[in-house]
């Protein structure tokens, strides 16, 4: 009887390890300003860039917007990001991103590059925060790469022309009043 239990016992203790290396493949929220240092060593250098990102943005317009993680350190494709924004909505455009709390995170870790919608809010500057993770594909938290990313954009002044307009009139204005009275 007793025999029969260590296997038992063996295969139950793999599921545990197994579970736990793997406890984030399908994304996890809350690291987009930290980065993936509490789980993971950072075993070279990683790159995220955020591509789609206006200048400026326009008021309640929809933005696709695409995150890609990047390593020379880390073979493979394997990877996952975490991204919050100050203001706006995220929304995943495919399976392979999902709303996590207030971040958009992966779904799956067999990918570096993912593509979203953010749809802009009505006023005020925005920030992003990105962690990307280059994962070297063992399932294990040794042998990856991360790093954090961050970029602000403004939104574009409304009516920048008609204020350069009344201005201009202003100034017209006054040149007129100073030459008749003066």
């Amino acid at each position: 009887m007793r025999k029969s239990l260590i296997p038992l016992a063996i295969l139950a203790l793999s599921l545990l390890v197994t579970a736990s290396a793997f406890a984030y493949s399908g994304g996890i929220s809350g690291l987009s300003q930290n980065g993936c240092g509490g789980c993971h060593s950072n075993a070279g250098t990683a790159q995220v860039t955020l591509d789609g990102l206006p200048a400026q943005y326009e008021p309640g317009k929809t933005y696709t917007l695409t995150v890609t993680v990047s390593s020379q350190d880390v073979p493979g494709e394997g990877g996952g990001f975490d991204l919050s924004v100050t203001a706006g909505t995220l929304t995943p455009i495919d399976a392979t991103t999902k709303i996590d709390g207030n971040d958009l995170t992966h779904t799956g870790a067999q990918r570096r590059s993912w593509s979203f919608n953010w749809t802009a809010p009505t006023q005020g500057d925005v920030t992003f925060y990105v962690a990307g993770l280059a994962a070297n594909g063992d399932g294990g938290i040794n042998g990856d790469a991360w790093t954090t990313y961050s970029s602000s954009v403004p939104v574009i002044p409304e009516f920048p022309g008609l204020t350069i307009l009344i201005v201009l009139a202003a100034v017209a204005l006054i040149i007129l009043l100073a030459k008749k009275y003066y």
